[in-house]
């Protein structure tokens, strides 16, 4: 090959190789440019998400006061520890206010064995009745979930009303719906001071532990419902038929106030805060074996 053309086969290649790299070159800056613009986009996203968070965290607040807010002073039990510290607790009747705030609903009912149920089971043993349900919950508005939520109710407590099953039932799934409600929005346990603080009048509260005992609460509860005379009437009549003796007065009102086997009956007059409880002792005091009216006419 003549010289002229070896040398133009090489300037050729040399030509194509400066391209090349200016090519390669060019791609890298390109390269370099877009993650500087990729850097500016999401330090700008950020910014917009720190909006967001801060949007959300307004929006929360205000829900949870608003939620408060929603309540009635009788919606809360205040609770005292021992170091002073008083919180309150969102009880059955307000946690169905909140409810519907925060749009929160329980799915996936399902009994202790794991079983899917539409309703409590009920579990017998010993005397004793157990309404058991396990139930999961979801907040719409928030988008929070809570499972495994674990509610139990025995036919030995006060609250059975009548102590039917059917009343049993109806009490856990009560309290289910209420535990939910309660994890959801975050008002199991305020501080009396945020309650306060959102216009609830703490002296109107139904006080619970560290307010003095359960007696003297349920005393207040007696008056508060209208019905302290009627069962201080009930408590004379039962020592007028014993003669006066505190002892055996005591085991006859808790004779005519139980129902057994679901519950053993008052030991106080204190207990009784409803006006069936009161009438429906005062029936069983006049037709019971012993001091009965029969039983007192015939003694006379």
């Amino acid at each position: 090959m003549e010289q002229s053309k070896i040398d133009e086969v090489l300037t050729g290649v040399m030509v194509s190789e400066a391209d090349a790299e200016v090519a390669l070159s060019n791609k890298a800056l390109t390269k370099h440019v877009e993650q500087e613009v990729t850097v500016d986009t999401i330090a700008r996203r950020a910014e917009q998400g720190m909006a967001v968070v801060d949007a959300k965290i307004s929006i929360l607040h205000r829900l949870y006061a608003a939620a408060i807010q929603f309540t009635a002073p009788e919606d809360w039990v205040l609770f005292k520890a021992k170091d002073g510290a008083e919180n309150g607790m969102l009880m059955n009747s307000g946690c169905r206010k909140v409810a519907q705030l925060y749009g929160v609903e329980t799915y996936n009912l399902r009994g202790p064995d794991g079983q899917k149920t539409a309703q409590p089971v009920l579990i017998r043993e010993g005397g004793v009745v157990t309404a058991s349900l396990i139930v999961d919950g979801r907040a719409k508005f928030t988008g929070m979930e809570v499972l495994g939520v674990l509610a139990q109710r025995t036919s030995e407590e006060q609250f059975v009303g009548r102590n039917t099953d059917a009343d049993l039932m109806s009490a856990c799934r009560t309290l289910a719906d209420s535990k939910v409600v309660r994890c959801l929005s975050g008002l199991a346990k305020v501080p009396v001071e945020i309650l306060r603080a959102n216009e609830i009048d703490i002296a109107r509260c139904n006080k619970g532990s560290g307010y003095g005992s359960s007696a003297a609460r349920g005393a207040q509860k007696v008056a508060e419902a209208g019905v302290e005379d009627s069962a201080q009437e009930l408590w004379n009549e039962i020592l007028r038929r014993v003669g006066g003796d505190t002892e055996a007065g005591s085991q006859l009102l808790r004779e005519i106030t139980a129902n057994p086997p679901k519950f053993a009956g008052f030991k106080t007059i204190a207990r009784l805060t409803q006006k069936w409880q009161v009438s429906g002792a005062m029936d069983k005091l006049k037709k019971h074996e012993m001091w009965g009216d029969e039983a007192m006419r015939g003694a006379e």
